[in-house]
């Protein structure tokens, strides 16, 4: 099972991930963040195994949270989610130490995919 943590500032969007991913029978949605206190408030409550990033947060942004992860919890893998699919949304988040990146608009079509694929890869690597 992925256990899986969604950190989104729109609570909108937090519950069409959740829809999208409700009958993926290999993954959990164990928590939601709504900014980057709550993200790290919520990584000493739950166990999860990747968190998928909202680009545009509104403490932080994502790649600032990006970049505290990749100190704080190394080990946890980041999908990176962004409204804008241009090539330097991917390379920023890429290069802040990301796992991977999906647009909104591609979500419903590619995330379950994204993670699996991003799941394997961890296993792989450690």
């Amino acid at each position: 099972m992925i256990k899986l943590m969604i950190a989104d500032d729109y609570p909108m969007i937090r519950k069409r991930i959740r829809n999208i991913l409700a009958d993926e029978p290999d993954m959990e949605v164990t928590c939601e963040a709504g900014n980057g206190k709550e993200i790290f408030e919520m990584l000493m409550m739950y166990e999860v195994d990747m968190i998928i990033l909202d680009f545009n947060m509104p403490d932080m942004s994502g790649l600032e949270i990006l970049e505290k992860l990749r100190t704080s919890n190394p080990g946890i893998p980041v999908l990176m989610l962004s409204a804008h699919s241009e090539g330097m949304y991917v390379r920023k988040s890429i290069s802040a130490g990301a796992s991977g990146f999906i647009s909104k608009e591609s979500a419903r079509e590619e995330l379950a995919v994204m993670i699996r694929k991003i799941s394997s890869e961890k296993i792989l690597k450690y």
